[in-house]
C-alpha cells in the first residue's frame, strides 16, 4: 500500500460481513462517509484497473496482476450484436482461469451498449445504422450466449442502462467521440452507477440515497441516471 500512498492497516480491519452488512459498507465507501482500511483497498484496486487499462500489457499480465475476486468478461462493441462472435466465450473463460492466481476467482459479463445514431463507425453498417436494431440484437445475443453459461454470476446491464437514459430528456447524448466512449460526466456516472448496483448488492434505496455524483451534473441528471441504473 505504501508505493501508493496509502497507510498500512490490520487484516481484521479489511473483514466484512454479511450481505446487509456488505451493501452498507459499500454505500458508505461511496459516499465517503467510511475511511481507513476498506476504503483503502477500494482506491488501490481503482487505481490498478486504470492503470492496467492504460499500460501496453498483455492479457495474461493483466489476469496475473492481482488475485482477482471477479473477472468481468466483456465483447467488443461492434461485434456484441452478433450471436456467432460468441463461440469461443468457454475457451476464453477455460484460458483465464489457467492464468488466474485465485482459484475460486468468479467471472462476470459486462454488457455493451448501443452506438449512437448517427455514428461513423464502419462496424454501425453490421446494424444498418439503426441503434434501435443494434441494442436488440445485443440483448438478443447476451440471452442466447451469456445467460445460459451458468460460469457467470452476474450480467452487468449497461447497455440497457444507457438505453434507458437516453429515453428521457437526456436524449441521445452519452457518448463522446467517434468510438461511441461514454461522456466523462453523465454516461460514465450511469455506467459506474449500474456496476455497482449489479455486483455489489446495494438495494434500490441505496442507489437513489446515494450521495456522490460528479461535478457539473444537474439535480435531473442524477436523478435520471440513477433511475436508469436500477431499471
Amino acid at each position: 500500500p505504501e508505493q501508493f500512498g496509502l497507510s498500512t492497516y490490520p487484516l481484521a480491519e479489511l473483514v466484512g460481513g454479511t450481505p446487509e452488512e456488505n451493501a452498507q459498507i459499500t454505500k458508505d465507501i461511496l459516499s465517503g462517509t467510511l475511511k481507513g482500511a476498506k476504503r483503502a483497498v477500494v482506491l488501490m484496486n481503482a487505481g490498478i484497473g486504470i492503470y492496467l487499462g492504460s499500460e501496453n500489457l498483455t492479457m495474461e499480465e493483466g489476469i496475473k496482476f492481482k488475485p482477482w475476486d471477479f473477472i468481468i468478461l466483456q465483447q467488443g462493441s461492434s461485434m456484441s450484436g452478433v450471436p456467432g462472435s460468441y463461440g469461443n466465450i468457454g475457451a476464453l473463460i477455460d484460458y483465464v482461469r489457467s492464468k488466474a492466481t485465485n482459484p475460486n476467482v468468479r467471472f462476470a459479463f459486462n454488457m455493451t451498449w448501443a452506438y449512437m445514431d448517427g455514428s461513423v463507425r464502419d462496424e454501425f453498417a453490421k446494424y444498418d445504422y439503426s441503434q434501435k436494431k443494434m441494442y436488440d440484437s445485443i440483448i438478443s445475443s447476451v440471452k442466447s450466449q451469456v445467460e445460459p453459461n451458468k460460469t457467470f454470476v452476474a450480467i452487468i446491464p449497461n447497455g440497457t442502462a444507457v438505453q434507458n437514459a437516453r429515453t428521457s430528456v437526456v436524449g441521445d447524448n452519452l457518448t463522446r467521440d467517434t468510438s461511441d466512449h461514454l461522456t466523462y460526466g453523465l454516461g460514465r456516472y450511469i455506467a459506474a452507477l449500474t456496476f455497482v448496483s449489479k455486483m455489489t448488492g446495494v438495494s434500490e434505496a441505496d442507489i437513489r440515497s446515494l450521495a456522490y455524483a460528479p461535478s457539473g451534473l444537474s439535480a435531473t441528471q442524477i436523478a435520471i441516471a440513477k433511475e436508469s441504473a436500477i431499471n
